[in-house]
């Protein structure tokens, strides 16, 4: 299996960057600064992390 790691760009600085994976039975989303050290990090289980997903939707779809 081939070993991918997704990187979203953040927009307030350039270089960092933001992760999602899950770990063990949470998601976490990481944001990293250029250098891979990570600058913070959430947890979300399960039933918060599809509840952010769906709130993320609809924000996405208000921006005009």
């Amino acid at each position: 299996m081939a070993k991918i790691e997704i990187r979203f760009i953040c927009d307030v600085f350039s270089a960092d960057y933001l992760t999602v994976k899950s770990v063990h039975d949470r998601i976490e989303v990481g944001h990293y600064d250029s250098s891979n050290d990570i600058l913070n990090r959430i947890h979300l289980d399960k039933s918060t992390a599809i509840k952010f997903a769906k709130t993320l939707r609809t924000e996405i779809n208000k921006i005009k």
